[in-house]
């Protein structure tokens, strides 16, 4: 009887990557939309990481109410530290776009936040944006790059013109969020001001580790969503190659976000509700491969015939009703009506930008995708 079980797991893990490979095959019908955040890390920027890191699931959740919903992927390139190589130009791709938002936190969290003085080479870090990123091919992909720092773009030349246009070849917009600097506003700043106006961009300026005041959930009580999120996990059964790297990045983003700030931990538990986190694990978590696959499963007479084969169908069953329970439990302690305010603030012009990382980068994203 033993040997229907383990036939049976083995023929949804056949199903599940049946399905991944036609989904990749063909594609999403959403039109891309590929976002690169590329942060200074130098010690004049120091947390700006920070910034980023808190709000991922922010920015996630408010894109993927945009209309139409985007076919989402986020890179994150850092320059400007030593420890990056100077053959690199001191520039090192953190994460390629991807749409495993998990593994781009696990990635972000690896990088330590010590300070490292170093040379600002504003032209080298255009130049890994444009040339070692996996931009998308398709033709009516938007693609953005959010350049977060501050510094003489002309240190080392005027090489970054050229990176500019190399950009707006590829249809690459690149949007400057400058960090002002001391003394040295009025020398940097109009270089900053170019890089965008050559990539039809937009320009701003934001203030390190401005924590903003403004939240999405503003009810919803920290204990209640911690023991529903754990309940939440025990409803993942990990399988395949994949599973381990899956368990592990979703145990990292989660504390990550609960140890950063309440307002990310909400972010985070909210998009794990949604239907692009359950698509993000499809390839290693058997409850998404039986449900995806469940027809083809359910019509072999001879599993249908194998005791153990039903009880592990039905606990699959049981597991998928445990977590859509759940999923719904959260939705009442966050609200899709709060997210979709929140962004409607952005629309209406309520929401003042205030030098503030994520309003900036948010008020640009929405004008650029809604045409707003």
């Amino acid at each position: 009887m033993k040997k229907f079980q383990v036939l049976f797991y083995f023929i949804v893990c056949l199903s599940l990557l049946f399905i991944s490979e036609n989904g990749n095959a063909q594609g999403s019908k959403n039109r891309a939309l590929d976002i690169v955040i590329c942060v200074d890390l130098s010690g004049s920027t120091n947390g700006l990481i920070n910034n980023v890191r808190d709000n991922i699931w922010l920015i996630v959740n408010q894109a993927y109410i945009m209309i139409p919903t985007p076919d989402l992927r986020i890179a994150v390139v850092g320059f400007s530290r030593p420890s990056f190589g100077k053959n690199n130009g001191y520039v090192k791709v953190l994460c390629d776009l991807t749409h495993n938002f998990d593994h781009l936190e696990t990635e972000l969290f690896k990088l330590k936040p010590s300070i490292e003085k170093g040379d600002q080479y504003v032209s080298a870090a255009l130049s890994t944006c444009i040339s070692q990123i996996s931009w998308s091919k398709n033709i009516d992909a938007k693609k953005i790059i959010f350049l977060c720092g501050n510094g003489m773009v002309t240190s080392n030349g005027y090489d970054y013109l050229k990176y500019c246009e190399q950009a707006a070849e590829k249809n690459i917009i690149v949007n400057t969020l400058y960090i002002p600097n001391g003394a040295n506003i009025m020398r940097e700043l109009p270089a900053w001001r170019r890089i965008a106006t050559i990539t039809k961009g937009m320009q701003s300026e934001i203030t390190v580790a401005n924590k903003d005041e403004v939240t999405v959930f503003t009810d919803a009580k920290m204990d209640r969503v911690r023991e529903m999120n754990n309940k939440l996990n025990a409803t993942y059964l990990w399988s395949g190659v994949d599973s381990s790297f899956c368990r592990r990045t979703l145990s990292t983003a989660d504390s990550g976000a609960f140890f950063t700030m309440k307002e990310a931990f909400f972010n985070r538990i909210y998009f794990k509700t949604t239907n692009q986190y359950e698509q993000q694990l499809k390839e290693c978590e058997l409850v998404n491969a039986y449900t995806i696959g469940s027809a083809s499963v359910s019509t072999d007479s001879t599993l249908a015939l194998s005791t153990f084969a039903i009880e592990t169908r039905n606990h699959f069953n049981e597991m998928k009703l445990a977590r859509s329970r759940l999923h719904v439990a959260l939705r009442v302690e966050l609200p899709e009506q709060e997210v979709n305010d929140y962004k409607n603030r952005y629309l209406s012009g309520e929401m003042p930008e205030n030098n503030i990382f994520q309003r900036v980068l948010l008020t640009m994203l929405f004008k650029e995708w809604e045409g707003k």
